[in-house]
């Protein structure tokens, strides 16, 4: 989520540069993971804001960082085998600590459809 953000206010951002940055993760295979993941997002990003904005009546005013944490929850809906249910509620919590009083609403009601409008 962080570089995504970080990604949408510096478009050149390298991958490499954040993790360079990153302090909490040591081992090799969590960057390895990690990674993996970001490019799983960045290859579907649009197909990923196409759902959000289906999901999402004002789209165009939820802010940078909202859109962050719901494109990591909608590739967790729609490309891994999490049950729906964690990735909702991993997605909530990061709301609550990076976002405003209604990112979380906004952001479990927006994956709550994409899990239920789309299938993985």
């Amino acid at each position: 989520m962080k570089f995504l953000y970080a990604k949408t206010l510096n478009d050149s951002f390298a991958f490499s540069d954040f993790l360079c940055n990153l302090t909490k993760i040591k081992k090799d295979l969590e960057k390895e993971e990690l990674g993996m993941l970001v490019d799983g997002i960045l290859k579907v990003e649009e197909k990923l804001e196409e759902c959000i904005k289906n999901c999402s009546k004002e789209y165009e005013k939820l802010n940078q960082l909202d859109k962050s944490i719901l494109k990591v929850g909608a590739f967790e809906l729609l490309y891994t085998n999490l049950p729906k249910s964690i990735v909702i509620n991993e997605a909530v919590e990061i709301a609550k600590e990076f976002g405003d009083d209604v990112s979380k609403a906004i952001v479990n009601a927006i994956l709550d459809c994409i899990g239920e409008k789309y299938e993985r």
